[in-house]
């Protein structure tokens, strides 16, 4: 398929797909919002126990899962029913007390715990669909869904009341409903393994433990948010939470459509100037600039989640790990960061009186962390187990090697007929093959913009003007030979 311009919603995408976003939607506005718990004010660190048990239970639900099944959770038919219906029933558990006004602090935990395991299925099950569904539906869709948690918070604070909690207990149905369609509209290839191969499991545990310490840093920093200085959670932070996310998301699909190279350590490189601005705004301790680094670490909180779904999901599709491992690890590192990071941001004034760590230490103690973390594990350049899976896979779509050998000969004559460059020789051989735009995106680890460039040069030196006269010309040209 080849990348047109303005067809984007024609090939492939349904709304639908941004059913991931209810599933954010929900947390942000249980715990970052009044919506539910009316004493949070935005921060993760007032909430009751309940976060504590929830975020507890879905690590242990992100880990677990991938070795308990046994296949892929989004192919059997239960778990994709009873994970979003246990979410609701869970959550609307934890919130009684502000929907009946009667608190049963042993029903709210155990609603927790359900919450937990419950949506940890869910994170899984939206890895493993998008890892199946086209690589350019997966650059458009992801960035998108940002819009829908922004959108829900801004509701929450439009309407209050019990009637607003009860619709926010519901947005995992939301998110399974989705899910539960958008599996009608793909083939899934389901997955029976449990482990991927060594090398592949020390990278993805690498990059995990990076995406633990980014995750420390990102929580810290928003534990450490003064909402009293800004009026609560509303007007500047509200302001600063939705531009941030909008950027984040505008960031990302930029991203992805224009970097001249895509790879894991490009694509991170600015999460480490951002934080270290959104830190050191918080300790000049003003109103304008603690709105300034909510802003800049919500930018960081959505560009990360978005790249990072992006690049496990592109491992699913390429073969070497299956859904419910790479979404389930991967996701499960980030929630013990979010996890370590909140309750380090509880604990920091009992640590500076105790310890006597001061705040800016501790704030240039995780920074180094997180720089080295991404120094370390998130390597520049494609990943060998990515390009090792790829090969496999265009070997096994050849079929007769001699076939395959015979049209390489020919890309080779139409080369230097026409004087082709080596990337566009590259391009060529894909085209060839009958691949998309976004597959050459993925396999030569370019911009979807750097392809089609590579493609209309192509076009004019050969002298044609679609596939199909490329191809009709490759043909000729093996005629010639």
């Amino acid at each position: 398929m080849s990348l047109a311009k303005g067809k984007l919603l024609a090939r492939g995408y349904r709304p639908r797909y941004v059913g991931l976003g209810f599933l954010w939607a929900w947390i942000y506005c249980t715990w970052f919002s009044p919506a539910v718990f009316g004493e949070a004010a935005g921060l993760t660190v007032n909430n009751s126990g309940t976060w504590i048990v929830s975020a507890l239970f879905v690590t242990i639900s992100l880990f677990v899962s991938p070795f308990l099944f046994k296949r892929d959770l989004i192919g059997i038919p239960w778990v994709l029913q009873l994970a979003p219906l246990a979410n609701a029933v869970g959550a609307f558990a934890m919130a009684h007390g502000a929907l009946f006004e009667v608190s049963y602090p042993a029903v709210s935990l155990a609603g927790a715990a359900i919450t937990g395991i419950s949506s940890g299925w869910l994170w899984i099950m939206w890895g493993e669909f998008f890892g199946t569904v086209d690589l350019e539906v997966t650059y458009f869709t992801l960035p998108l869904t940002v819009a829908v948690p922004l959108c829900c918070i801004l509701l929450t604070l439009c309407f209050q009341g019990p009637a607003v909690a009860a619709v926010v207990c519901l947005l995992p149905l939301a998110s399974g409903a989705c899910l539960y369609l958008s599996t009608k509209d793909c083939k899934l290839v389901q997955s029976t393994g449990i482990l991927p191969p060594m090398d592949v499991r020390m990278r993805v545990l690498k990059q995990g433990v990076a995406s633990f310490f980014i995750y420390v840093c990102i929580s810290f920093c928003w534990s450490l948010v003064s909402y009293e200085a800004v009026g609560g959670w509303s007007r500047e932070i509200v302001v600063a939470y939705l531009l941030g996310g909008a950027a984040a998301a505008a960031t990302a699909y930029l991203t992805t459509i224009f970097s001249p190279k895509r790879d894991v350590f490009g694509m991170h490189r600015w999460l480490v100037p951002a934080t270290s601005f959104a830190f050191a705004a918080l300790i000049l301790g003003t109103p304008i600039s603690c709105a300034v680094a909510f802003c800049l670490i919500t930018i960081v909180q959505y560009g990360f989640d978005i790249v990072v779904w992006i690049y496990f999901t592109g491992s699913v599709r390429s073969g070497v790990c299956t859904g419910r491992f790479a979404a389930g690890v991967n996701r499960g590192f980030v929630q013990v960061g979010v996890l370590v990071g909140s309750m380090i941001g509880m604990n920091a004034p009992a640590l500076e009186l105790q310890a006597g760590l001061s705040e800016p230490f501790v704030i240039l103690l995780l920074l180094g962390c997180m720089t080295a973390a991404v120094l370390m594990f998130f390597t520049s350049g494609r990943s060998d187990f990515e390009v090792r899976a790829a090969n496999e896979r265009e070997s096994s779509a050849c079929g007769d090697l001699g076939d395959a050998d015979r049209q390489s000969k020919n890309c080779d004559l139409l080369v230097e007929r026409y004087s082709l460059t080596k990337r566009e020789r590259d391009v060529l051989e894909l085209l060839a093959a009958g691949r998309s735009v976004p597959y050459i995106s993925e396999m030569l680890v370019v911009s979807k913009n750097t392809v089609e460039s590579h493609v209309k040069a192509i076009y004019r030196k050969v002298g044609v003007h679609s596939r199909q006269e490329l191809l009709t010309r490759l043909q000729e040209n093996l005629g010639d030979e």
